[in-house]
Parts: C-alpha cells; structure tokens; sequence
C-alpha cells in the first residue's frame, strides 16, 4: 500500500480512477482502453509490466488481496449457499455471493469447504471436455475432423501436439505449451493475446513471433480449423468483390479501415470510389440494418462485423465478436451437455453440493461402496453428454476426498479399493512438487558459491 499512496492512489477515494490512468501514463505503459474508454486496469493487460515497475506490482498486489478478502468475508457461515445465475451468454452458469465456481486456486480456500458428517466428497469431471466439443463442432459443419479422429481413437491431444511442437515424445512443459494451444487457439487468440494467455494460465512463455509460428503449426496439425477460424466478413465478401482481382482478403481489410473512418496504410484518404463501393454496396450486403450509414467509426466497424451463432443445441446468440463467434459453438454445447448431466444426476438422488462448469462435487455416504458409486455417476454424465455430442468418445474422471481438493487424484489402499484423498495425500504431493524446485535452487547456490568447483 505505501508504493500506491507514494503515487496519491488511496483504494475507495473519488477520483482515484483518475490518479490510476494520470500514473501509467507518466510510466508511458501501452494498455488497451475499455469500454467506457477508461485504462484498462485487467490483470491480463498489465501483468507484463509487473517486474519492471513496482507501482504495476503494487496495485495488482492489492487487487488480488482485494479479490481475497472479498471471497473470505462470505465464508462466516457453517453452510453456505451460493446464488446461480443459470444462463449467461455464453451458454455457462456462474455464482455469486460467494462465487464458488471461481476460487482462487493457491489461497487454501477450497480446502475449507468439507462434506456433511458421514459423508465425503466425489468430484468429478470431463476430461478435455470442450476439445470433445469442438470436435463434435467440426464433424457437424464439415463431415470430418483430425481431432475428431485421434480422440476417437484415444489419443491425449495435449502429449500428441505436444510431441508435434518438439519433434519427439512430448515433456512435462512440451505439454503444458500444448494445453496453452488447445484451448487458446479455437478461441481465435491472436499472437499478443495468445502470448499473454499461455504465460497467466500455464505458465509458459512465448515472443509474439513464437507464437505466430505455433498458431500455424497448429492451424497445419487440425486442417478443418483453418475453415473454422476463417472470418465471416471475408466469406460474406467473397460474393461482393469490389473490382476484377482484387481477393476477398484484401478487400475485408479495405473494407474494415473505411467503415472505421481510418485513412490508407501510406496515411492517405481512400479513393472516392472505393468508400462508395463500402458504403454502399459492402456495408448493406453484410449488414443491412446499417444501410445509409455514411460516416465511419470503429462503433459502427464493431456493429457490422457482429456475427449470429446458432448451436447444434439450438441456442441462438447474436450480436458477437469474432472471438465469441468461434467460441460459442463449442463451448455453449459443452454447457448444455452438462447442465443435461446436472439434471440427471439430481433426478438420480445424488445430492450434488458444487457445479463448476465441468465438474460436479457429490456427497456420498461414507459406508457406500466407493468404487460403484463413481462408476455410476460416470456413466451418467457420460451418457447425458453424449446427448448433445454423439459422435465423439466422452470421457470424465473421479476421486474421492475428504475435503475440496484443488488437485486431488484418484487413490487406493493396499487391498485395491478406492479410498479417500486426505489431507496426508496432498502434502505428500506437494511435497514431491517442491522437490524438484528446491534441488535446482540448491544445486544454483552451490554453483553461485563456488561449491564442488
């Protein structure tokens, strides 16, 4: 807090908004505006920056502590009872007061939440469940898809890219880089975005170029993507070219600099005759409801660029980005099959106590017989996926626990039966974690000080 009130930001005090955006632009840092035309104040955009300037450091510090105290001060309770908002537009749920579905990962929390006397916990989810969907996509649109084949056939997507990036069996961080692409990639994350994506949320770290090279890379390992990502606007173009060869490429770019009201690459005015042919001929082909428009904005470049996705599962969304485009497909079916599976399971008898998007958390009696149980809830909401995605293997995994394990795995006793993950189970795993970490530090110390030269 001193780095922050050194630079006159005191968290609560209006116009502190104000004092934010005065202070970043003194360090000269490049953020995207939101909006409402503000800074962006996201983690995502200013993690970059964090290192090299303390204010950056000092402020997404306080976020997160913020973001901590808020989720503590509604855990005052024996019980607590979430509120579901069941249809967001994108298909999910989520919660609020407390947000149980968005923890933080490293705090401890999850583990505060225990099952009822008698009972322990089982949780589980799909496996890779939106890489199943998005499958389930491409096979509907083109009749055949790559990732179709190799999860059919039973091949782990992240080892099998991971082993295509490196040109051998895929490592630990070879598949972490893998997971990065999988699941940022079908998004339609540019190279930036990507960027900053694979260093948040899987720790790995890409230039801009390298990350241009493993979009292509992937682009060549899935080839029906390349149909999937193409952009609408330059399909809706293709039957309204503007003059003999001229593609449809070239004319999507033209096309989206006039309606954004910006000049040539050389800084020039487009030609007359060319704002007309966006004007008046593009513009009412792509989006007829903006016909007469003749002034350029980049308000009115996002109103005609806006797509409308209708699902396989019949869900309707207008109005979205080219991001939302590509991912609402799969992602809206991945959340309807499991919302079938939620049902099911309620109508079942399972008193489910967590809905994570993927994952559901069961209390089961202690007495029960473990192994049985698990294999009956996995075939529920296998089936009940399978529903919306017929054509493409479903897979799902459980544990059992005696608290709300973030990274639980599934354990038996000396017999072979499934028994509880506990508390023991975790540390040991954390432990071996730390192992390696602390070797390397150790092994850098004894290099630094000249040990066993």
């Amino acid at each position: 807090m001193a780095e922050l009130k050194d630079n006159g930001y005191v968290p609560h005090i209006k116009g502190v908004t104000k004092v934010y955006e005065s202070v970043v632009k003194s360090l000269g840092l490049s953020l995207p505006l939101t909006k409402t035309g503000k800074l962006s104040q996201a983690g995502d955009d200013l993690e970059e920056y964090r290192v090299a300037y303390p204010f950056v450091n000092a402020f997404l510090s306080y976020k997160e502590q913020k973001k901590f105290k808020d989720f503590v001060v509604n855990l005052d309770k024996p019980r607590i009872h979430t509120r579901f908002n069941t249809l967001l537009n994108t298909g999910r749920t989520s919660s609020s007061k407390p947000n149980i579905q968005n923890l933080p990962r490293e705090s401890g929390i999850r583990a505060c939440f225990t099952p009822t006397q008698g009972y322990c916990f089982l949780q589980i989810d799909y496996s890779q469940l939106e890489l199943r969907t998005l499958a389930q996509c491409l096979l509907d649109r083109y009749g055949k898809s790559k990732m179709a084949e190799l999860i059919n056939s039973g091949v782990d997507l992240h080892s099998w890219f991971g082993s295509q990036i490196v040109g051998r069996p895929a490592e630990k961080k070879d598949r972490q880089c893998a997971k990065a692409c999988n699941f940022g990639f079908p998004g339609g994350l540019g190279k930036k975005t990507f960027a900053a994506y694979a260093r948040k949320s899987y720790n790995v770290y890409l230039s801009e170029e390298r990350a241009g090279e493993l979009k292509e890379l992937w682009l060549d390992a899935f080839p029906e993507m390349r149909l999937y990502m193409a952009d609408s606007l330059e399909r809706r173009l293709d039957c309204c070219p503007p003059w003999e060869g001229c593609s449809s490429g070239i004319a999507a770019g033209m096309f989206k600099r006039i309606i954004a009201g910006e000049l040539k690459k050389d800084g020039t005015p487009y030609a007359p005759k060319m704002k007309r042919w966006a004007f008046e001929t593009a513009l009412p082909l792509i989006a007829p409801h903006l016909a007469g428009e003749v002034d350029g904005s980049y308000k009115l470049l996002k109103k005609a660029l806006a797509e409308t996705i209708v699902t396989s599962t019949g869900r309707i969304r207008s109005n979205c980005s080219y991001c939302q485009a590509r991912n609402t497909p799969f992602q809206a079916m991945a959340a309807d099959g499991c919302k079938i599976a939620l049902y099911e399971l309620i109508r079942a008898g399972y008193r489910v106590v967590n809905f994570i998007h993927d994952e559901f958390i069961i209390e089961i009696l202690l007495e029960a017989d473990l192994e049985a149980v698990g294999a009956h809830v996995k075939k529920i909401i296998v089936d009940a996926m399978k529903i919306v995605v017929p054509d493409v293997n479903i897979d799902a995994e459980f544990v059992f626990t005696d608290r709300w394990h973030k990274d639980a795995e599934l354990v038996r006793d000396e017999q072979g039966k499934v028994r509880l993950y506990t508390d023991k189970d975790q540390q040991e795993k954390d432990a071996k974690k730390a192992a390696p970490k602390a070797a390397r530090a150790a092994a850098g110390s004894a290099m630094d000080v000249g040990v066993g030269a």
